[in-house]
């Protein structure tokens, strides 16, 4: 019985059966662990990542970087300058015009000639931003119109340019110099929109039903003048020039001076009295009132006597349907949401 004790004390207690054997500490080198380390640092560098590209869109934001890594990374978020009808205009696109009519500013600067020579930083946004804008609305009209690019209209428009400049080595020199553009990227980014607008200014001018429209509603006016109305009010309210707001004052002038059309009707008139119909001229439809009349004598250069009859006449100016009048309008009535911190060049 000692001999069993003894063996009995020998061995080792048996396990309660609601032990539980306590695990060894997991390896370092162990598979699990290695898979563990591999997800802290993808998620590490998933933060980092998150974190550096919202400090870029903040920066693009809120300072409008041209620099190439900036352009790279809105071109890669495809991030809006702004949205116009629902369609979203690129800052990479608004980056990438603003660089090449920067360097035509600076090119027509040491040329001491050209329009943009004098434009500051913000005006020369506004155009880059207005002309993006325009092509938006420019591809919507020619939607509407069933209007389309044909490889002819290409060739049409590259054969004009390298009539310009000679050659098409000298072109591309040209844009290249002029916008800093290869003649590829001139062809992407402004060729096809030339083209749309082109068609788009003929197709205006020559579809009657609007003239037709515009002729009813100068009628319509002119029936108001015949009853009694106030002719320079009119003006103001119904005249689409310059003049309108001076009540369609024309001040004097003498044969010549307006394009024939109008020219023969406001020296038919009487002092006082105004056309007895809608005048066409190239500009539109015309109510013509003639306010005074005279006659100016004088010497030629060689000492003979002149006469010059010299009229004051005022005008209500129906204007024609064009590319640039529907635009203009087509802006007013758009639907614009614009995210960059800097002028904003839209209506309303």
């Amino acid at each position: 019985m000692i001999a069993d004790s003894t063996s009995q004390l020998a061995d080792p207690a048996p396990d309660h059966p609601m032990e539980v054997s306590p695990e060894p500490p997991p390896q370092i080198n162990s598979p699990r662990s290695k898979r563990w380390i591999a997800y802290g640092f993808i998620s590490f560098l998933g933060v980092v990542i998150v974190g550096f590209l919202l400090v870029a869109i903040g920066r693009i934001y809120l300072t409008q970087p041209l620099d190439r890594w900036s352009l790279r990374i809105a071109e890669i978020l495809r991030l809006p300058a702004f949205k116009i009808n629902g369609t979203s205009v690129r800052y990479r696109d608004y980056a990438k015009d603003l660089l090449a009519i920067r360097r035509l500013r600076q090119f027509e600067q040491g040329n001491n000639s050209g329009p943009r020579a004098e434009l500051s930083d913000e005006r020369l946004s506004d155009l880059v931003l207005l002309s993006l804008a325009n092509n938006v609305l420019v591809a919507e009209a020619a939607d509407q119109f069933k209007i389309k690019v044909e490889p002819a209209d290409r060739e049409a428009i590259i054969n004009r340019l390298i009539s310009t400049y000679g050659s098409r080595e000298t072109a591309a020199a040209e844009l290249e110099k002029r916008y800093g553009w290869t003649l590829p990227e001139w062809e992407e980014r402004v060729m096809p929109y030339l083209i749309l607008q082109q068609k788009l200014d003929e197709r205006l001018a020559s579809d009657p039903a609007p003239r037709e429209a515009l002729r009813a509603r100068a009628a319509a006016v002119l029936k108001q003048i015949q009853a009694g109305k106030d002719f320079a009010e009119l003006a103001r309210e119904f005249g689409e020039d310059g003049t309108a707001a001076a009540g369609g004052d024309l001040g004097w002038f003498s044969r010549g001076e307006m394009v024939p059309q109008f020219e023969a009707a406001a020296f038919a008139l009487k002092k006082g009295e105004v056309t007895a119909a809608p005048v066409e001229s190239p500009f539109g439809y015309h109510l013509i009132k003639l306010e005074d009349r005279e006659t100016k004598r004088g010497r030629s250069a060689d000492g003979k006597p002149t006469t010059t009859e010299r009229i004051s006449a005022r005008h209500i100016l129906f204007r024609f349907a064009s590319l640039d009048r529907y635009l203009d309008q087509a802006l007013k009535a758009a639907r614009l949401q614009f995210y960059l911190r800097l002028h904003n060049p839209f209506p309303g």
